[in-house]
């Protein structure tokens, strides 16, 4: 992924370095976005860890977004098991657990957090039905209980 943003940008600022140990100063980015990672660390604290160097790396009035797969969902338990960058160490990551850990983070750095329940549509809709399928999904995602089990949970986290 970084080799494919850097030649489409030679100028981005990208780097391959542990979740857990991001490797650039506080304060430094406008926007951090983790998509599909946490579930990958697995360990409660590499989680948390990953958590607290997201919001380090975010400028003051910037925005984190962590995305990652919801356990509640029952669609992930089966393609994790059949695709090739899951090898069976992954753990689910609830949203409880991406709460307590933007908890711990001093209180006096975090504005605001925004969650969201987000996605139903499989990526292996024809393209021909997306519309139909994509008015499905945004009924789904108002639906009280049904947005409960959606694909992603999305914290949107603003930051002092």
């Amino acid at each position: 992924m970084v080799r494919t943003a850097l030649a489409k940008d030679p100028d981005l600022r990208c780097s391959r370095a542990s979740a857990t140990a991001i490797p650039y100063p506080d304060n430094t980015f406008d926007v951090v976005f983790s998509a599909a990672v946490l579930h990958h660390l697995a360990a409660t604290e590499a989680v948390k860890q990953a958590i607290n160097e997201m919001i380090r790396v975010t400028k003051s009035g910037g925005t984190a977004i962590i995305w990652d797969h919801n356990p509640l969902n029952p669609y992930w338990p089966i393609i994790m098991r059949r695709v090739p960058q899951d090898i069976g160490e992954e753990r689910l990551i609830p949203r409880r657990e991406i709460q307590s850990a933007l908890e711990t983070y001093p209180s006096a750095h975090i504005a605001r957090i925004h969650w969201r329940q987000m996605t139903f549509i499989p990526d292996f809709i024809p393209a021909r039905s997306m519309f139909v399928f994509g008015v499905l999904e945004q009924l789904l995602e108002r639906a009280p209980l049904i947005k409960y089990i959606s694909a992603h949970n999305v914290a949107i986290v603003n930051k002092r």
